[in-house]
């Protein structure tokens, strides 16, 4: 096959040989720019992937904890409230927070959930955070209508109004605390897996970028011979006469 493309190729008249070796150079050329822009373009959505479904969103989780921290909080000023007035503008302070958290789960479930490489599921573990944060707030929920129920309910008398305020409190103070833990080490979990596949996306993209590189150098080196062969062919043709 190689001695039946030297015999066509010698058989090509001067012209004829210059163009072939020209376009072969051409393509090579054209082959690299096809693989430096193919590349680029992949390297360009990989930066954005990592930006938006994980710079973005790990930024968020931060603030998702931090206004779970500040919903807790807020509950606990609410069970040491002595007053139905106090209390009603207590309550008003909690939605915002509780808001917040739900707002910036559901940001990052419409993200694309992933699965690292050492096998961390990102849809799972967002279930059992969901989960954690589910239970949360509903045993929160169920303690602040304790409290609430000692203020409206006329027919309590003062001590049982009383006994059922401190029973609220009681759950929010004690109760509550080992579903909160569970929320801040579901986070933290979720933080993890977060981290491990973005660190995937910038591996791939670095194997990515490698074997560009790899193919424009054996490209360029490709082309570079055949120039200095063709120059090295139409300098002895033209010292031979």
């Amino acid at each position: 096959m190689k001695l039946n493309f030297l015999r066509w190729f010698e058989n090509l008249k001067t012209q004829a040989k210059l163009l072939t070796v020209f376009g072969l150079v051409g393509v090579i050329i054209a082959a690299m720019a096809g693989v430096g822009i193919v590349t680029n373009n992949r390297l360009a959505g990989q930066a954005e992937t990592v930006y938006v479904d994980y710079t973005v969103s790990l930024t968020e989780f931060n603030t998702l904890l931090f206004n779970v921290n500040r919903y807790h909080e807020a509950l606990i000023d609410v069970a040491r409230t002595p007053r139905a007035s106090d209390f009603e503008i207590e309550l008003k302070d909690i939605a915002p927070f509780r808001g917040e958290v739900e707002r910036l789960i559901s940001r990052y479930e419409s993200t694309t959930l992933r699965t690292s490489s050492s096998g961390r599921d990102e849809k799972k573990d967002l279930a059992e955070l969901k989960a954690a944060l589910a239970d949360f707030f509903n045993q929160g929920d169920a303690a602040v209508n304790t409290i609430k129920e000692s203020f409206e309910n006329k027919a309590l008398t003062n001590n049982q109004a009383l006994a059922m305020r401190e029973l609220g409190a009681l759950a929010i103070t004690v109760s509550l605390a080992p579903s909160f833990e569970k929320v801040t080490e579901r986070h933290a979990e979720q933080i993890k897996t977060m981290s491990e596949v973005a660190k995937d996306l910038s591996d791939e993209s670095k194997t990515m970028a490698g074997n560009a590189t790899l193919i424009l150098a054996v490209g360029g080196i490709v082309a570079v011979f055949l120039g200095l062969a063709l120059g090295y062919w139409v300098a002895h043709k033209l010292s031979l006469g």
